[in-house]
């Protein structure tokens, strides 16, 4: 797909996201990740940073370097998205509080309850209300 339709092309990036996404399954991080940041790059410059394909392919990076316990990486990238989807999806939108739970998640799994807290608390809050 890359030699007919191009590197930037939506079938080319979604075939690329669909890829990462079955190395993922595999707990192949290693290829994973590359491919994520690659297609995030070149969703942002396409899409836009705000455009959901954009936001999604950039959890699925953040959740691979979560699951290399590799959170410094990962932190920053969920906190991005969440903040993203907060102001284009709301804040009660299951893809946004899905966010914020894996930002909390990371941030406890580095014991930093202070910060992992009142996030994991406002995400119970939301879901009970709005659920």
């Amino acid at each position: 797909r890359t030699s007919t339709l191009g590197e930037n092309h939506e079938d080319t990036l979604n075939t690329r996201y669909c890829l990462a996404l079955c190395y993922y399954e595999q707990n192949d991080y290693q290829k994973a990740i590359p491919i994520f940041q690659d297609v995030a790059d070149k969703r942002t410059s396409t899409l836009g940073e705000n455009h959901e394909d954009t936001l999604n392919t950039r959890y699925w990076l953040a959740f691979c370097y979560h699951q290399q316990n590799d959170y410094q990486k990962a932190i920053p990238i969920f906190q991005d998205v969440a903040d993203k989807r907060t102001s284009t999806l709301g804040e009660n939108h299951e893809d946004t509080l899905n966010t914020r739970y894996c930002l909390a998640l990371s941030y406890f799994k580095q014991n930093d309850y202070q910060k992992a807290i009142p996030i994991f608390q406002d995400v119970a809050d939301k879901r009970t209300s709005t659920i």
